[in-house]
């Protein structure tokens, strides 16, 4: 079973969601990155979509032979509002919060069909929050989320002196 990669499962969600206007994926290294993102989507003005790694992440091991990873992801759909008043920044959040909710219907779908990255691999720590001010005036919403994956915990020989 392979490791899910978020670039290339919300690759697809850019060019399925209508909603999204914008249609070249944004990549963020984590959370933090966006603090710094003004160069990356300053050119922007549609709503778009920017996908966090999933770097962090959480180990569990419950007393058994299969161990678990858990890393964290977060989809983060945006729009600019071209004023910092608190009723356009509401608003862009709620249009955001639908798509997001729309996302994570496809991700709990998409755990349980054939052929797709999140087959077997169910989600945990979801969960939605409003995000903003990104870049110039980006305000959203975002889902955060955990994958379950197996984690194997044998040692790789070549990494280590005899």
């Amino acid at each position: 079973m392979s490791k899910f990669n978020l670039f290339d499962y919300t690759e697809q969600l850019v060019k399925d969601l209508i909603p999204i206007k914008h249609k070249t994926l944004l990549r963020a290294f984590g959370v933090e990155e966006l603090l710094d993102f003004q160069a990356k989507i300053s050119r922007i003005s549609q709503r778009c979509l920017i996908a966090v790694n999933g770097y962090d992440a959480e180990a569990s091991q419950a007393d058994s032979d299969s161990k678990l990873m858990l890393p964290q992801y977060a989809i983060i759909v945006v729009q600019p509002c071209t004023t910092t008043d608190e009723n356009t920044i509401f608003k862009a959040a709620e249009e955001c919060s639908v798509v997001t909710e729309e996302i994570y219907k496809k991700l709990l779908i998409d755990v349980k069909t054939n052929d797709t990255a999140l087959r077997n691999k169910p989600l945990s720590n979801v969960k939605f929050a409003g995000i903003g001010p990104i870049g110039d005036n980006f305000y959203g919403s975002v889902v955060y989320f955990s994958v379950t994956e197996n984690y194997n915990f044998k040692l790789t020989p070549e990494l280590w002196q005899q």
